[in-house]
């Protein structure tokens, strides 16, 4: 998962990570809700105080959390007992991710799950559908199947009543679309490696300029405005796109 479990500085990172270790816990088996909550916010305190969330108020999320998760008895059956965390790689794709989750049964098969708390975006779409294209390369029975030919997509925002699960395919069309993207960051990371210590200006894509939009939902904002200004010479206006 990219940055989904990772936790991170901001509260919605820090809510985010452990809602994903609660949701780790009930596909171990775990149904005391209670517990659920206690064991995955002990683990999850320095997140907290670094991101400044009440535990109160963590407790109040992932216990709603907990709750809908479990009310939702299709979904809870098919995470039961899934393996968590499972790394995926396409050495031809030039690919690698962590999937939250990867489900089987005799229906689909393998299928890779990954879970958003957040609000929805296109972008989540796009990473399920990588870890599809993912599982397909390793798992030539998987491939040649008629069934898992999808992957899953557990969306739960904090206002929602129970989690929205969808199916996600990952075409020919779709996947060439990724590989695109994919490319343009490998290039960037190669000029990187090749290039002289003084020219890092060409050693990165242009910022987006949509620090309001798709800028404003990555983990790597602050990073990537702080470069933008020290290396690039840019502003808040180019970072934002005003």
């Amino acid at each position: 998962s990219t940055g989904g479990s990772s936790g991170g500085s901001s509260k919605p990172a820090a809510l985010g990570a452990a809602k994903h270790a609660c949701f780790e816990r009930v596909a171990r088996g775990e149904r005391d809700a209670g517990g659920i909550v206690r064991d995955a916010l002990s683990t999850k305190a320095s997140d907290f105080f670094a991101a400044g969330v009440d535990d109160r108020d963590a407790r109040k999320e992932c216990a709603a959390f907990v709750q809908g998760v479990l009310r939702d008895e299709q979904l809870v059956q098919r995470i039961n007992n899934a393996a968590t965390e499972q790394p995926l790689w396409s050495s031809a794709l030039g690919l690698y991710g962590v999937a939250d989750a990867v489900v089987e049964d005799a229906v689909t098969g393998k299928t890779p799950l990954e879970l958003k708390t957040g609000k929805g975006h296109v972008d989540h779409e796009a990473q399920a559908a990588i870890y599809v294209a993912m599982l397909r390369g390793l798992d030539s029975n998987w491939a040649r199947g008629s069934h898992g030919k999808a992957g899953l997509l557990v969306r739960y925002g904090a206002k929602d009543p129970k989690p929205l699960v969808t199916s996600v395919r990952c075409s020919r069309r779709e996947l060439t679309t990724l590989l695109a993207a994919r490319n343009v960051v490998a290039a960037a990371v190669e000029r990187h490696s090749v290039s002289d210590a003084d020219d890092l200006n060409e050693t990165a894509p242009s910022v987006l300029g949509d620090g309001r939009g798709a800028c404003a939902r990555c983990y790597q904002s602050e990073a990537c405005a702080l470069r933008h200004f020290c290396v690039e010479g840019g502003s808040a206006d180019t970072f934002l796109g005003v």
